[in-house]
């Protein structure tokens, strides 16, 4: 029994070390986990952030792209054969001060002269082009297009919008277009349709007025 007392003392001692002990080990172990939660929480904040602003900016770039002017320049063929440059805004709202360069080795090109003066005038002047407007300048006719496709057509284009500032650089080679027939329009179809009856009329009339200067003498 005197020896079960004698280590009471130091049992009793050292229960009370570990009772002051675990608070701070408890503390410790709590503060390791609420730094490595809090890391946690602003990473993922962070994370959650970056791709808000980046679903934003997409969202941004969406609607730039949907309100704004769009400048397209294409060689085409209208009024049975007339070669062409079709200048046409093909975005939602208007382009402001449109400018377009043209490369001066091939205005040379264009051999009629009343063309290549209105082509200078063209690449030397600012305008305006509504949403779904198309302008035309003329380059030359049918005949005159193995002339044209030995020099490519390089353009620059400027024109402002949306509170903006576009630039395009833009080339077309014509030989590309070698193989191509080049259909005028579906009007000048119903105009050479509209003739060929008006003729046939024409040609039936007189048909019918011979048969008649015949048959008046019979009466």
């Amino acid at each position: 029994m005197a020896g079960v007392q004698k280590c009471a003392p130091a049992f009793l001692l050292i229960e009370g070390i570990n009772a002051i002990m675990m608070p701070e080990w408890i503390t410790a172990v709590s503060t390791v986990i609420y730094v490595v939660a809090t890391i946690f929480i602003v990473v993922s904040n962070k994370k959650m952030a970056n791709a808000t602003h980046k679903q934003v900016m997409e969202l941004q770039r969406q609607f730039d792209q949907q309100n704004r002017p769009y400048i397209c320049i294409r060689f085409e063929s209208v009024r049975s054969g007339l070669l062409c440059l079709s200048v046409e805004n093909t975005g939602s709202l208007p382009a402001h001060n449109v400018q377009v360069s043209v490369n001066d080795d091939f205005v040379q090109r264009v051999s009629n002269s009343v063309l290549k003066e209105l082509l200078q005038k063209f690449a030397g002047s600012m305008f305006y082009l509504s949403p779904g407007q198309k302008l035309y300048c003329g380059l030359g006719y049918r005949s005159e297009f193995r002339n044209l496709e030995e020099q490519a057509l390089i353009m620059d284009v400027s024109y402002l919008g949306n509170e903006s500032c576009y630039k395009d650089h833009i080339e077309i080679d014509l030989s590309g277009y070698e193989w191509a027939i080049f259909y005028s329009s579906p009007f000048n179809d119903i105009s050479d349709k509209m003739t060929d009856i008006s003729n046939s009329l024409s040609h039936s009339e007189r048909h019918i007025e011979n048969i008649v200067h015949i048959l008046k003498p019979m009466n």
